[in-house]
């Protein structure tokens, strides 16, 4: 909300490379390598990942 005026404030998610508005079923996550290439990670890659273990 805006603090002046009450009015909404709207979040876009609009693809950097078309221009466009895309949906929520049409995102990833994905993470930036340090050379600049992006890799989209999957659920798959975060469900093989180890569990934290306190020692």
């Amino acid at each position: 909300m805006h603090a002046a005026d009450g009015g909404r404030i709207r979040h876009r998610r609009v693809c950097e490379l078309e221009g466009r508005e895309v949906g929520l079923e049409e995102t990833a996550r994905g993470w930036e390598a340090p050379d600049g290439r992006t890799v989209v990670i999957h659920d798959e890659d975060l469900e093989a990942l180890p569990l934290p273990r306190s020692e």
